[in-house]
């Protein structure tokens, strides 16, 4: 079961309260299974407690999360033999987040967020200390708008016992555009844009105990186009 209660209080039309307590589980996968150095895999299981608040307006809405999280049964990969997945001890996840949509003029739009997060385990491969996204969309005309949008992820000190170097800060910047009602044909839409224009290498964090490299996602530009048509 993955239950969840919330409340939700709504003091007046721009301010809104809320309130929420959540439980979720993910079973081992195959591999996770199979390739256990346990006599079994228990499936992790998290509860997490938040509390947010939302201003909102015609121009303006802006977003605070603030969240605990306790981690049971976390599947980690040892890295050194009997090599093998196992279940790790409980971890606790803290952290805030901050979130603004702004409409600057009738074209201009951005959107801006700030996290701030922590766990109490070396072995947590999901946080970074802190993260900021920002993005602005600008409308030229009723059928063309360009985009961009960049993140930036703070560096991760590793423990003391661990050999590799930190896990470094990095920026990641997109672009994207949007024709609509392309060469005049109504209903015909072109959407472009450069992914990871700084060729940045993009990772996930894999704990001390697990996979003895970061996780990579990405580390090149590349670039995407899409053609579609609405009747």
């Amino acid at each position: 079961l993955s239950p969840r209660v919330a409340l939700v209080w709504r003091q007046s039309p721009e301010n809104i309260f809320k309130a929420q307590l959540a439980r979720a589980f993910r079973p081992p996968s195959l591999v996770e299974r199979e390739g256990s150095i346990a006599a079994k895999v228990n499936s992790e299981q998290i509860e997490t407690l938040e509390f947010g608040y939302i201003y909102s307006t015609v121009d303006t809405v802006f977003r605070n999360t603030l969240y605990y999280s306790i981690v049971t049964d976390p599947i980690i990969f040892q890295n050194s033999a009997p090599f093998g997945y196992f279940n790790g001890s409980e971890q606790k996840l803290y952290g805030a987040e901050f979130e603004l949509e702004q409409s600057i003029t009738s074209s201009l739009d951005i959107q801006t967020s700030l996290v701030f997060q922590q766990s109490d385990s070396k072995l947590s491969s999901a946080t970074v200390p802190q993260a900021a996204k920002f993005g602005a969309q600008y409308e030229f005309t009723d059928y063309f708008m360009l985009g961009i949008q960049m993140y930036h992820q703070s560096s991760q000190p590793r423990s003391k016992t661990d050999p590799r170097n930190n896990y470094r800060k990095k920026t990641t910047l997109n672009l994207s555009g949007n024709l609509a009602h392309l060469a005049g044909k109504t209903g015909f839409g072109l959407r472009f844009g450069i992914n990871n224009l700084l060729a940045e290498d993009i990772t996930f964090i894999a704990g001390e105990d697990g996979y003895s490299e970061d996780y990579l996602y990405s580390d090149s530009r590349y670039y995407w186009v899409q053609l579609s048509y609405t009747p």
